[in-house]
């Protein structure tokens, strides 16, 4: 993050550790555990995101500010990416290591297969192809891959 001048970001999904917001879980309670509701909380937070201690932190919502969120596999989600113009580099919930377990196969298969072919990529050695490659993401300027 310090490359990008990014700035790390632990979102809590709703119904996991401290947003459970019900005693428990009847059909009636879960009603709002789907990964379009989790996708419109994620949303809502990039819109309105406040960050008070950080310079400039009331001006870093996905509207002013690239982030990025590489994690997005949830169950029914198939959505990593770039969010924004100009990419400084947010991490939300880089934890979720779980989900690609348990998402849907052929979203996780074409995650896996463009990870891949980034890998052989790098592994190339092929200077131009990966400084295309870091452009694509906003990236060019990094010394380091």
């Amino acid at each position: 993050m310090n490359a990008t001048n990014g700035l790390g970001v632990i979102l809590e999904n709703r119904y996991y550790g401290e947003s459970y917001p019900f005693e428990n879980s009847t059909t009636d309670n879960l009603r709002y555990l789907t990964a379009k509701q989790t996708i419109a909380d994620n949303a809502y937070f990039a819109q309105h995101a406040v960050f008070p201690n950080v310079t400039g932190g009331d001006n870093l919502t996905a509207e002013t500010t690239p982030w990025i969120d590489p994690v997005r596999r949830q169950s029914g989600g198939c959505a990593d990416g770039v969010f924004s113009r100009r990419v400084r580099g947010l991490v939300v919930r880089w934890h979720c290591f779980v989900g690609r377990l348990n998402g849907p196969s052929d979203c996780i298969a074409r995650i896996n297969d463009i990870v891949d072919k980034m890998d052989s990529l790098i592994q190339s050695n092929n200077i131009e192809a990966i400084q295309e490659l870091k452009s694509i993401f906003g990236l060019g300027s990094l010394r380091d891959l």
